[in-house]
């Protein structure tokens, strides 16, 4: 995967929090259609295509894809997957969305991906709640275990460079973000 420049990965973080501000998220785990929706972004599961336009959306992405059109921006998604991969390809085309890509490159892409891994299981969030393994990351967050394991090394990452040191953007997704009413991991912070 291309890696972008660090200034940028910055900006980036900012921009996913400036949008979670912007569509009132509250609260883990994050839920691509709401954003999506309050974005004004139109979604269609490629069930609901014809058979004909299926096989293309599948040929397109297997797992789906943004449309910008006529002032409209629209993420069409395979919805035969489970609901984490689903979630995830919106996250990831609701970045291309927020980004304004209107043209696929490597570049964008590579943007998306980090937005959608950022926006799904942030690392001031896991270090706020005290997750500590990719098992209560999946829990708290709702993702794969792969993305969790992910996350997991992400957030230590973070941990060398920026646990002690805040930036502007990370005070503010540290306090507006609740944990949601999923009651394993509310019983895993609770025996912490």
């Amino acid at each position: 995967m291309l890696k972008l420049p660090s200034y940028r990965y910055e900006e980036l973080k900012k921009i996913v929090v400036d949008t979670f501000v912007k569509t009132d998220v509250r609260c883990i785990p994050i839920n691509g259609f709401e954003i999506a929706a309050k974005l004004g972004v139109a979604i269609c599961a490629y069930s609901a295509l014809a058979a004909e336009k299926r096989a293309e959306a599948r040929k397109i992405d297997p797992d789906g894809f943004v449309l910008y059109n006529d002032g409209q921006w629209f993420i069409f998604y395979e919805d035969v997957a489970n609901y984490r991969r689903i979630n995830n390809t919106i996250m990831h085309e609701i970045w291309h969305v927020v980004l304004d890509h209107r043209e696929t490159s490597e570049v964008g892409e590579a943007e998306a991906k980090f937005c959608a891994k950022y926006s799904m299981a942030p690392p001031v969030l896991i270090h706020k709640y005290k997750i500590i393994t990719a098992d209560e990351i999946v829990n708290a967050f709702d993702v794969s275990y792969q993305a969790a394991v992910i996350a997991l090394d992400y957030y230590k990452k973070w941990l060398r460079y920026g646990e002690n040191d805040y930036t502007d953007y990370e005070e503010v997704l540290f306090d507006m973000i609740e944990l949601g009413e999923q009651s394993a991991l509310r019983e895993v912070i609770s025996m912490k």
